[in-house]
């Protein structure tokens, strides 16, 4: 799946969630943005992503390579009824016209 995300009025993407990962160890990416898979509906990015707080990094490992972004299960489950809710819509939508 691909992404968007908006700081302010600019929009960027697609981007891949391999790519949003690394936005968020390059801070271009934070909870508070918005993010969307459509540029239609728009979520705050905490509310699709984890943002897994980093590990203490060992010696010989660097602190930007701790930083972990997954996909929540809160954010699939909305945009699954999300999906659900246009499918309905454009069914209905439909058996209107044809009736």
């Amino acid at each position: 799946m691909h992404w968007y995300f908006r700081v302010g009025d600019k929009v960027q993407g697609p981007i891949s969630a391999n790519r949003m990962r690394r936005f968020a160890l390059q801070k271009k990416l934070r909870p508070d943005h918005m993010v969307s898979s459509d540029k239609h509906h728009w979520f705050r990015a905490d509310q699709v992503f984890d943002f897994v707080p980093p590990r203490q990094p060992a010696a010989s490992q660097s602190a930007e390579q701790t930083v972990d972004v997954r996909p929540s299960r809160r954010g699939r489950d909305a945009f699954i009824a999300l999906g659900v809710v246009i499918v309905v819509l454009v069914a209905f939508a439909a058996w209107r016209l044809l009736s």
